[in-house]
């Protein structure tokens, strides 16, 4: 059984912390108050470290960036690891099996200071089918016009047919682009694209 060795306990409305202090000066603190457990280093500079095993792992800067398996970052994540997966997006607590269920990313932000947080694009894995078992999926990109919804431009599909315009793979042909054209500066497409169709027009 864990032996406690220290213990804070107050039976007021504040909350139970425990301060650190070098030379007279608080660097940061270990606090409980209405359920919250906090962390903090209240010093300009001060960074948050997480280790385990005697090795750091996470570490909160000051400015509040965020780096795993790394001790420095310029971005608000930085997430560091050898060669091969270093993320996985997990949904898979949605566990119907249903068709278009999966993961995704969102990108968010202002188009100006008097307009709300939009939405601007997504990424999303999904499933093809809602057969159990059959785990055959796709790659979705959707971006957003002006004063319209996120719409989907792109799609890979299991079998690596590509499709632009459209959700719908006619199961032949690696490009399929539907009510537009394919260009390419400076030459014929068609000896750049070997083999495509166009639908729709």
């Amino acid at each position: 059984f864990p032996v406690t060795i220290a213990r804070f306990d107050v039976a007021t409305a504040t909350d139970a912390r425990h301060e650190y202090y070098r030379n007279g000066v608080r660097e940061g603190y270990l606090s409980w108050d209405a359920n919250l457990l906090s962390i903090a280093a209240t010093q300009t500079s001060g960074d948050v470290r997480i280790l385990t095993n005697s090795n750091e792992r996470m570490r909160i800067f000051a400015n509040g960036n965020v780096a795993i398996g790394a001790t420095s970052t310029s971005t608000k994540m930085r997430i560091f690891g050898t060669s091969g997966q270093v993320l996985d997006i997990d949904a898979s607590g949605t566990s119907t099996g249903a068709i278009d269920t999966g993961a995704g990313i969102t990108f968010t932000g202002h188009s100006g200071p008097s307009d709300p947080a939009r939405t601007f694009a997504q990424i999303f894995a999904g499933k093809e089918n809602g057969t159990d078992g059959n785990y055959a999926s796709y790659l979705r990109l959707s971006t957003r016009p002006a004063g319209g919804a996120i719409t989907e431009r792109a799609r890979i599909t299991s079998t690596g047919n590509v499709l632009i315009g459209t959700s719908t793979d006619n199961g032949t042909d690696k490009l399929q682009v539907s009510s537009g054209s394919i260009s390419s500066s400076g030459g014929d497409a068609s000896t750049i694209l070997r083999r495509y169709i166009v639908t729709g027009k």
